[in-house]
């Protein structure tokens, strides 16, 4: 199932063009991560990613933050482009910011210290009630003062996207921020990001495993394609806003869109595991 994707337009927050990643280990071999993948988010829009394990779905999230780099243990190759706003993506640019899956609060600071780094780090002190009134909007103005090991899983997931907020990003990148939580604690967290999203309609790439969470959240979502990533379909979700984990289901356009995406994604799932059961198995020396 081939897609043809729209024309990016100068309206688009991001434009990826052609990106294919490749990584070397120093010790020999190669991973081709992913291959000439191209598509486009809209100012304002949740474009949602989807796609087997190991098909270069971080990967190109990296890519769009400017986070891929070798080191001394990998030589990575970048081809391709990637604008944002029109225009290439600059050093540390400002403009994004990036909430990832693994908890990144410093347990030496306290929630609200963890919430005031972003304005320290941007010398920022116009608005120095700012992280008090995130923590407030996020229901935690009593847990201020407590620190990340003092506080539940779904508490710190909502300290580390008011973090994010604070900063004040353009555009949110988010890599599968709530698949570690338990099913309950996800669901809460899930409808309070719509609410967050709401209020000021950010633009977002999120990257998740979950076709449920997919539809919930994303205006848009792309399936890629097994190792080496590809975009496989395109699927504009077309459930009127605002939404819940409560009532989506009951939504006509549910079922078949479920019904659609599973379709694509199980293609390449199986397709991906063909592929590693063929690899050979590796030997000790």
């Amino acid at each position: 199932m081939d897609v043809h994707l729209q024309t990016p337009r100068s309206a688009d927050a991001i434009s990826v063009d052609r990106l294919s990643v490749r990584f070397k280990p120093k010790g020999g071999g190669e991973v081709m991560a992913v291959r000439e993948a191209s598509f486009h988010v809209g100012v304002g829009e949740i474009l949602c990613i989807v796609g087997p394990s190991g098909c270069g779905k971080s990967t190109a999230l990296n890519a769009i933050a400017g986070l891929l780099a070798s080191d001394e243990h990998h030589q990575v190759e970048v081809s391709g482009s990637i604008n944002i706003f029109g225009g290439p993506l600059g050093p540390q640019d400002r403009r994004l910011g990036y909430m990832f899956q693994q908890d990144t609060l410093l347990p030496w600071r306290t929630a609200l210290q963890n919430v005031e780094l972003p304005l320290i780090f941007q010398h920022r002190k116009e608005r120095r009630d700012l992280p008090t009134e995130l923590l407030r909007m996020a229901g935690l103005a009593n847990f201020a003062h407590r620190y990340p090991k003092e506080l539940s899983g779904g508490m710190r997931k909502r300290i580390q996207l008011v973090q994010v907020l604070a900063h004040n990003p353009e555009i949110l990148l988010m890599d599968e921020p709530f698949g570690a939580l338990d099913a309950q604690t996800k669901t809460i967290m899930q409808n309070e990001f719509l609410h967050v999203w709401d209020r000021d309609r950010k633009t977002i790439v999120f990257v998740t495993h979950d076709l449920n969470e997919a539809i919930l959240l994303g205006d848009r979502i792309i399936c890629m394609t097994a190792r080496p990533g590809g975009i496989k379909a395109e699927f504009h979700v077309g459930i009127e806003r605002p939404r819940s984990t409560q009532t989506i289901v009951n939504d006509p356009a549910y079922a078949s869109l479920f019904s659609s995406l599973w379709a694509a994604l199980r293609e390449e799932a199986d397709r991906a595991m063909r592929s590693v059961a063929s690899e050979p198995v590796a030997r000790e020396p």
